[in-house]
This record gives C-alpha cells, sequence and structure tokens, in this order.
C-alpha cells in the first residue's frame, strides 16, 4: 500500500515537471502530451491518470507566464495577454502573473471543497443540458454586444470570426487547426500592434502586497463560479466568462480580472475531471483521453481530490519562481526584439504544425484580431469562431 502511495507520489511529480514544460513552450500542448501517454500504456493506469491531472492543472497556472510576459498565447489564457501586457509595460508584470496565481489557487481550493456538490450538480442537469446549449450560447453572444460601446464594429468582428471558425473548424482539414486561429486573433495581432507602438519595458518592481483579502477572497469566488460554468458548457473558454463576470460584477480593474481569469482557467481543467467522474462527459481533451485510458469509479473520486492537492500547490510555488527569473531575461533585452523574434517564432511554428494553409488562417485571424484592437473591441468578440460552429453541431446543422 505505502509502495503505492509513494509510486502515485512520484507520478504526481512527472505529472507537474511536464506541465512547466507545456505551460512555457508555444505549441507544446497538454493534449499532445497526454495523447502520446494514451499511445504508450495500458488501460486501468492509475499511475497515468496522476500524470495526467497533474500536467493539467500545473500548466494551468504556467501557461500565464508566456501570454503575459511574451504575448505568446496559450488557447485558455490567451485573454490575459490584455491587462496583464498594459501592466508589464507599467511595471507590474510579475504582479500580473502573480495574481492570476492568487486566483487559481483561491478559485482551486474552492473547487476541491464543493467538488461533492458539483458532481450531484452535473448529474442532475446532465440530461437537460445539450439542449439548452445553442439557447445559451446565443445569449452569451447577445451578452457581449451588448458589452460593447461601438456595437457595429463589435458585430462585424463576430461575423467574421465567426465565418472563419465554420470554415476553418468544419470545412477544411488543417492540422492543429485551433493553434493558427487563436495565435492570430490574440497573439499576433497583439504583437504586431505592440511593435508598432515600441513600447519601452521599465524596470520591473517586486511589490509584495497583490491586493486586499477580501478583494481576492470575493474575486477567487467569482472565477470559482464562472469556472464552473465553463468546465459544464463548450466553446464557453475563460475569456468570455472572465468578461460577462467583470461586466456583471462591475469590476473594473485590472487585478481582481486577472484572479478571475486565473481562477477559471484552473476550475475548468479541474472540475473537467470531476465531471468526467460524475457523468462520463468529457469537455477538455485531456479528460477525453482519460476516458480511454481509464473507467472513473467511487474510489477514484479521493485520488483525484489528492492528485489536485498536490498538483495545486505545485503549481503556485513554481510558476511564481519561474516568472521571476523569466522576467531578468526579458528585463535584460531589447523589448521590440523580443516582439519581433516572438512573431517570427509563431510564424515558423504555424507553418511547422498547420503548414501553408494554416499559416493563412493565422494572417488571416492576426487581421480580423488587429481590426479589433484599433478599433478598441474587445477581442473576447472573436470567440465566436468557436461558438457558432458549435451552435451549428447541437443544431444539427
Amino acid at each position: 500500500m505505502i509502495e503505492t502511495f509513494l509510486a502515485l507520489f512520484f507520478f504526481t511529480i512527472i505529472g507537474c515537471c511536464l506541465g512547466i514544460l507545456t505551460g512555457l513552450i508555444p505549441g507544446l500542448h497538454i493534449n499532445a502530451l497526454a495523447l502520446l501517454l494514451f499511445l504508450f500504456v495500458a488501460q486501468g493506469n492509475e499511475f497515468v491518470l496522476a500524470v495526467i491531472i497533474s500536467m493539467s492543472l500545473v500548466h494551468s497556472f504556467v501557461d500565464f507566464i508566456p501570454s503575459i510576459l511574451l504575448g505568446v498565447p496559450d488557447e485558455n489564457s490567451f485573454l490575459s495577454i490584455l491587462p496583464g501586457h498594459k501592466m508589464l509595460l507599467d511595471g507590474n508584470g510579475i504582479k500580473a502573473v502573480n495574481l492570476t496565481v492568487l486566483g487559481g489557487l483561491f478559485s482551486g481550493i474552492f473547487a476541491l471543497i464543493f467538488s461533492p456538490v458539483f458532481v450531484l450538480f452535473a448529474r442532475k442537469i446532465f440530461e437537460v443540458l445539450p439542449m439548452a446549449i445553442p439557447g445559451i450560447l446565443f445569449f452569451v453572444i447577445i451578452l457581449m454586444i451588448l458589452f460593447q460601446k461601438n456595437k457595429t464594429k463589435t458585430l462585424i468582428v463576430m461575423i467574421l470570426s465567426g465565418l472563419l471558425g465554420i470554415l476553418v473548424l468544419r470545412n477544411l482539414t488543417v492540422s492543429n487547426s485551433l493553434f493558427p486561429l487563436v495565435t492570430g486573433f490574440f497573439g499576433l495581432s497583439t504583437i504586431i500592434a505592440s511593435i508598432n507602438n515600441e513600447p519601452v519595458l521599465p524596470k520591473q518592481k517586486t511589490s509584495k502586497k497583490l491586493i486586499g483579502k477580501m478583494e481576492a477572497l470575493e474575486s477567487s469566488f467569482f472565477g470559482f463560479f464562472s469556472g464552473t460554468f465553463v468546465s459544464l458548457l463548450p466553446s464557453i473558454g475563460s475569456a468570455q466568462a472572465a468578461t460577462i463576470i467583470q461586466k456583471l460584477t462591475n469590476v473594473k480593474n485590472s487585478e481582481k480580472y486577472l484572479i478571475i481569469l486565473g481562477g477559471i482557467n484552473t476550475v475548468n481543467i479541474l472540475l473537467s475531471f470531476f465531471g468526467l467522474y460524475a457523468i462520463g462527459i468529457t469537455r477538455t481533451g485531456v479528460a477525453k483521453i482519460i476516458k480511454q485510458i481509464l473507467f472513473l469509479e467511487k474510489e477514484h473520486f479521493i485520488l483525484i481530490l489528492a492528485i489536485s492537492l498536490i498538483s495545486i500547490a505545485f503549481g503556485v510555488v513554481i510558476t511564481k519562481k519561474i516568472s521571476k527569473q523569466i522576467i531578468k531575461i526579458v528585463e535584460m533585452l531589447p523589448y521590440k526584439k523580443i516582439n519581433i523574434s516572438v512573431l517570427i517564432f509563431l510564424l515558423i511554428l504555424t507553418l511547422v504544425f498547420s503548414g501553408i494553409l494554416g499559416l493563412t488562417i493565422l494572417l488571416t485571424a492576426t487581421s480580423i484580431g488587429f481590426y479589433a484592437i484599433t478599433s478598441k473591441i474587445n477581442r473576447t468578440s472573436c470567440m465566436t469562431f468557436l461558438m457558432l460552429p458549435t451552435i451549428l453541431i447541437y443544431l444539427g446543422v
């Protein structure tokens, strides 16, 4: 028994280390590594379960480092570029990363505490949820339009993004199709805008006080609540949920917003495993892979809790340490040259992963994202690239 516990702990730490790599290296996705594990292991392997869960949760913390400090987006953390990049240019890049860590920590703890309630809730609404999804997504799109000052340009961005998403995700055969879309809408467009503005990166501050305790707890609870919502609905990402909560609760400062976003990112991953346990439904790629490896039974509930707790603690500590080291490197280099280097790197990465067609998709998505930036439209509007195809699927079109 002790040997089994030690082995599970060992594999959990291995997963945590893999999560650092996937979080820091653009294009090295947790789904890809999880799929490799699936190909090389037998079914019914709890050790692989430990690796995948810990890798995913640590990734949910670490992936804010490149998105905030370098402007390279992940499909879950891309919206942190907006307030995070602004804080970086104000000398508060480390603080921005630490705020997402704070959100991931407290929201993750809330999710672990309420996980039995979530399991019961998921089982109750499982039968009616698929019928409600198109209506919910339409409602979210309407809210996104209403929240914008320039509704005409917002609608233009939504239509263009939605049409591109339908074309790419439903009609074209492109390897890693999400990568050029997400990178174009939220990464390359940001980098090009940054190069045009020729920013100078100031000396980064090391403020110990992030935010008031009650504000942190309140924002983390909003992150937990929104992450729960996201974990049950397809194509509703951390970005839209954070924006809707921000508008509905009148959260205006970047600090609270980043806590909410960090919370949603971690809770979405965490509850996807409990959702798989409860109803066998998967909302994330890693949960789908676990479903093929292992049939989750009652005894696995405690195992998921224990692995998650270790992984969250690891993610908090390692993200804070790594971000400090990376910012020291970034401070020593000309920021414009960093942006140009990242831009070239993303172009090459897209060409390698998605080919010439992927590069075309990347440039098209970049144009739409850049139009949104210059029109001062919130780029959550671009998320219709995922929402409209999902609506069509659930309507049977």
